[in-house]
């Protein structure tokens, strides 16, 4: 009885057949019963699950799942019996629904399912027509009965925020600079370039490279990878405090430059394909960003929800730097899958925001293929670059092949995991070049006088250079 009533509840089809047979049997005791334990010692594991075999019976005409519950439309039914008049009586089912945890398209659901079904003998006693009846029912489905519609207007409100700051972005894109005097590339003694999302320290990355070059004399360089892995607190982009602090030190004139890989598994070109080497229902996790919505489609499952909302959250607190870094005249690049050929497709390119930093001056746009620098894949990428101009050439320098590599980083390794996770860090020759072009680009900035940082900053820069290597490759979402 367990193992039956557990495969009935998560097998639809199963429980859908069930039910379309229309059996009559008698209640039997569930499942943690006397008897069911009984039954269970008896019974279980004394064979394995055995296949049916031989003669079957016909498949039924399979009865339609209405979606409703089922214990709401029975209280519903008993209410409109033992009420007196219309008026308590939809008074009671509301008290019924507020006291159940439901949804509320279950609750829409039932409610519909109980007006179709609603006659006229059923309401005869409260001296009402039935239009009466359902024009009340069609009220309870309505949000601004519950008090639900106030989040929706402050939604409207969020968009159209939105809507006009993505306007003023566009505005700003056609932008002519050259009018406009230069801005200065001074900073301080004390110079910190930031890696946001960093992942685990390795052998060849970005730090590496820069650890490894001959110190800087004219100032002193604090490489500080940002990462929730690295330090749970400032290194958790999504926390208010973390993004008012790090911002703040960029307005002040200690973070130089950054460099960050803003999470793109709810970008990625993967998702909706078909997943090589599995059975031909399973795909890759499907779309939830579009042309048409770039932040995330209005209609998402709770975890896509999560992930959307986590990404987004990353991204602007990326853009938010890189508009500091035009402002200070700092260094910066960002890294994100190159955009698509396809209509319709997903891009951090097609932003209005990023628009109007790419027309911003000291801002270019570069296009590579990883696969150039040693990744499996081609892996193409963009690059929105702010002041370094030495990357092409730097670029061009630390290329180990001429040819794209034929590998894909679609569907699942034979480990099971994504193809794609192990995509996320970059190759050495590419992190050779990045901290070359990087480095000269630190070097090249003019001495600027600076107040002194707090002994809480330092002591917070030397505790996120990380200098311990991990052997962990981390999940693409870590929520």
């Amino acid at each position: 009885m367990e193992k039956i009533t557990a495969h009935l509840y998560y097998s639809k089809r199963c429980r859908r057949l069930l039910q379309s047979r229309n059996y009559t049997c008698t209640p039997e005791p569930g499942t943690g019963s006397a008897r069911d334990r009984k039954l269970k010692n008896q019974h279980d594991r004394l064979l394995p699950p055995l296949r049916l075999e031989g003669p079957q019976q016909p498949a039924p005409r399979l009865r339609e799942d209405p979606g409703i519950d089922n214990d709401l439309h029975m209280a519903i039914m008993e209410i409109c019996i033992d009420a007196p008049t219309m008026t308590d009586a939809m008074n009671q089912i509301q008290n019924e629904a507020r006291a159940r945890a439901i949804s509320w398209t279950t609750w829409t659901r039932t409610l519909h399912f109980f007006e179709d079904s609603l006659n006229d003998t059923d309401i005869e006693h409260w001296r009402v027509t039935i239009a009466q009846v359902k024009h009340e029912l069609s009220t309870l489905r309505q949000p601004s009965e519950w008090g639900l519609d106030e989040p929706l207007r402050k939604e409207i409100k969020i968009s159209e925020t939105r809507a006009a700051l993505e306007r003023e972005c566009i505005d700003f894109a056609v932008t002519d600079w050259s009018m406009h005097p230069a801005i200065p590339r001074a900073f301080g003694r004390h110079r910190v370039f930031l890696h946001l999302f960093a992942g685990r320290r390795r052998r060849g990355d970005l730090q590496f490279y820069l650890d490894n070059m001959p110190p800087p004399s004219a100032y002193v360089l604090h490489v500080v990878s940002v990462d929730i892995v690295i330090d749970p607190v400032w290194g958790d982009a999504t926390a208010t405090q973390t993004r008012t602090c790090w911002l703040r030190m960029a307005q002040e004139g200690f973070i130089a430059g950054f460099i960050a890989g803003p999470p793109c598994e709810t970008w990625s070109r993967a998702r909706g394909k078909q997943v090589a080497g599995q059975q031909k229902e399973r795909h890759a996790p499907r779309i939830v960003r579009t042309e048409e919505h770039l932040w995330g489609l209005p209609s998402l499952a709770l975890k896509e929800l999560v992930q959307v909302a986590t990404g987004n959250e990353l991204l602007t607190f990326t853009l938010l730097l890189a508009s500091m870094m035009v402002q200070t005249g700092g260094l910066g690049i960002v890294e994100h899958p190159a955009e698509p050929e396809e209509d319709q497709a997903a891009a951090i390119w097609k932003l209005p925001f990023v628009q109007a930093l790419l027309a911003a001056p000291g801002v270019t746009r570069r296009r590579l293929a990883q696969g150039l620098f040693g990744a499996p894949s081609p892996k193409p990428t963009d690059l929105l670059v702010i002041n370094i101009p030495d990357l092409a050439l730097e670029l061009r320098r630390w290329m180990t092949r001429s040819t794209l590599p034929k590998g894909k980083a679609i569907g699942l390794s034979q480990e099971g995991n994504w193809k794609t996770g192990f995509l996320k860090e970059y190759p050495p020759a590419f992190c050779g070049a990045l901290a070359t072009a990087i480095r000269k680009g630190l070097d090249g900035m003019e001495m600027a006088a600076q107040a002194s940082p707090s002994p809480e900053d330092l002591q917070r820069w030397t505790a996120m250079n990380l200098a311990t290597y991990s052997k962990h490759l981390g999940t693409d979402f870590a929520k």
